[in-house]
């Protein structure tokens, strides 16, 4: 697989927490996280998450319009946000489902 953002970079896989994999660009440093490793993932740690409060909206970030090519299945990733209070997109790949987080993403949703 190769980096939707440097596309002359293989990703390398890594480990993102516990028991959940990923792959990483030495270069970049985004992160693509597939569908089915983030379920599996999360259905180890059950239905019980900790309760948060609503969120106040935050302004998005201005990031580039480029559309993405997806690492895994190469369609077209679309950006997409994920709560009020994030202040980016994640980068979604409607076909496989996998998510492109760009350098300091998943650090900052944890």
């Amino acid at each position: 697989m190769n980096c939707p953002t440097c596309p002359s970079c293989a990703l390398q896989p890594i480990a993102l927490a516990e028991n959940l994999g990923a792959h990483s660009c030495t270069q970049c440093n985004g992160v693509f996280l597939s569908a089915a490793e983030y379920w599996a993932w999360r259905d180890q740690h059950g239905p019980d998450m900790p309760a948060q409060p609503d969120p106040v909206p935050a302004p998005l970030e201005a990031e580039p319009a480029r559309a993405k090519q997806c690492p895994f299945c190469r369609h077209l990733m679309l950006p997409f946000r994920i709560a009020l209070d994030v202040p980016f997109t994640l980068d979604h790949c409607g076909a496989c489902n996998g998510v492109w987080f760009d350098s300091g993403e998943w650090a900052s949703l944890q």
